[in-house]
């Protein structure tokens, strides 16, 4: 009751100003955007919103074959059609929906379908994604960080990664990684103060489940949670708190699949599309083994190239030297380092890598959150490394940007039979590079705030620009306020990093 009295009478606001401005910069800049052009995996997610709460339903056969909701990312079964995808991004985005509908018919309103995509999007994947920044910034506090490295490294990782295009449309990845970074900050946390056994384990795997609820290959950060807890429990049998609190949240899709489908399974089993079938078919859900081309292409290529779109991730491997070096935090580096590898792994080992039309590597997006602690030690321990992070996190936000601006999904550029034997030496050419470019500096742009009041072109951009420029001397005078109160320097690192309540 406390808490919700704290933020009733803004006092909470007042406590922690800085996570408020992180959290309302990014949901603003994160919502100014609106994409009509839906694709296949975003509509198999939110056709099922539609169908629970306008029919009642788990069926999708009112809506996969009729545009603007066609998709082929769907399962077949007994005389009905599905959503092929695990059902966590559905559940969430029909909580805004039927408020939307609610309101829309207490005052009598149309709804058109754009209102409903927005609003369902923008209360669930944007808000999320902004709540999984003020997570990453409690996070690396933790981790020794001073409030302005802090600050530096979260809005570098928030739009200068593949969290900014994707915040803007509805896919899974950030709103599970909000609760795989809640799960990961209680750890932590209670493991610095050496009371991991006192944790609420229970509440830790809970983040965990719901992240696993949202997105199938979430599992590879949870293997590595689970093994993380073990390792740091002196009561290693209490680990059950933590495995019985993921599994909870499955329970549902546990449910679904036996009433959709007759027993425990996943939908892809039930593929409508002949080569989603086949591909899926191959080895693990298809998982084979590492293709050393696809990692080329996934890392360093301007294709689907991880470094390309954000240069400021290249300085990983230089802070998880430095990091793991730190006997304090070494098992947070050896995470770091598995998760890192287990997404590269993962990703240069599926069959469909390239992830259909998609702005970069999206199925590495993951591991990202865990590429940004290391950068806290490079900070401390490195000459020249705020220099370095800053001007590649410039670069990675101009980067990233366009496909934030233009559309998040375009398309994969070539035939999928080429794809699916791409060589290094193919040299794929980048639908960002070719297309986008082009069409952002020709101010064709996405319906955005801007161009809703008039504003045409590059010139719908003038009020997101103005709205940084408020944030940013609100920013500089949040810090300046704090270093006062405090008493520190601003590079000073904190000795826990914890923000009392």
């Amino acid at each position: 009751m406390s808490r919700i009295w704290n933020i009733l009478t803004f006092r909470r606001i007042k406590r922690h100003p800085l996570e408020w401005l992180i959290f309302v910069s990014l949901f603003i800049t994160y919502s100014y955007f609106f994409h009509q052009t839906a694709g296949w995996n975003i509509n198999s997610r939110i056709n099922l919103t539609y169908a629970l709460v306008d029919q009642g339903t788990f069926r999708i056969d009112a809506y996969h074959d009729k545009a603007p909701y066609r998709t082929m990312d769907k399962a077949y079964y007994n005389g009905h059609y599905y959503s092929d995808k695990i059902i966590g991004l559905s559940l969430l985005g029909a909580i805004p929906y039927t408020m939307l509908r609610s309101i829309a018919s207490l005052f009598n309103i149309s709804l058109t379908l754009d209102v409903s995509r927005y609003v369902i999007r923008i209360f669930t994947t944007s808000l999320l994604a902004a709540a999984c920044a003020v997570v990453l910034y409690r996070l690396l506090l933790l981790f020794g960080a001073t409030s302005r490295q802090s600050l530096l490294l979260v809005f570098f990782c928030a739009l200068g990664t593949l969290f900014l295009p994707y915040a803007t449309v509805f896919y899974p990845y950030l709103p599970a990684l909000f609760f795989v970074l809640l799960s990961y900050r209680i750890l932590l946390r209670y493991r610095l103060e050496r009371r991991l056994d006192e944790a609420p384990l229970f509440l830790a795997g809970l983040a965990l489940g719901l992240a696993l609820l949202c997105e199938y290959i979430i599992g590879i950060v949870a293997l590595g949670l689970v093994a993380y807890v073990f390792i740091h429990l002196r009561a290693r049998g209490q680990i059950w708190k933590y495995l019985i609190g993921s599994i909870v949240p499955l329970i549902p899709f546990i449910l679904y699949t036996l009433y959709c489908f007759g027993r425990v399974t996943i939908p892809y089993k039930y593929e409508v599309d002949k080569m989603f079938a086949v591909g899926m078919g191959q080895g693990f859900f298809g998982i084979t083994s590492p293709n050393m081309h696809v990692m080329y292409y996934i890392t360093i290529h301007p294709y689907r190239g991880i470094f390309f779109y954000s240069p400021v991730l290249l300085l990983y491997f230089l802070g998880i030297v430095t990091m793991i070096r730190q006997r304090r935090f070494r098992s947070d580096a050896v995470l770091a380092l598995y998760i890192v590898a287990g997404y590269l792994l993962f990703n240069s080992s599926y069959y469909m890598w390239w992830g259909g039309w998609a702005a970069g590597p999206r199925f590495l997006i993951p591991m990202i959150p865990f590429m940004i602690p290391p950068l806290v030690f490079l900070l401390r321990g490195v000459r020249y490394s705020q220099f370095a992070i800053v001007v590649l996190g410039i670069v990675s936000i101009a980067m990233t940007f366009i496909p934030a601006a233009i559309d998040p999904q375009p398309p994969q550029g070539y035939n999928t039979d080429i794809l699916l034997n791409a060589k290094i030496w193919d040299n794929l050419a980048s639908p960002i590079l070719l297309i986008q470019f082009p069409e952002f500096f020709h101010g064709r742009i996405a319906t955005n705030f801007g161009s809703v009041i008039g504003l045409p072109g590059l010139a719908g951009l003038i009020p997101l620009g103005l709205f940084w420029l408020a944030i940013g001397m609100a920013l500089h005078a949040c810090l300046a306020r704090q270093n006062t109160h405090a008493g520190e320097s601003s590079d000073e690192p904190k000795s826990c990093g914890e923000p009392r309540e």
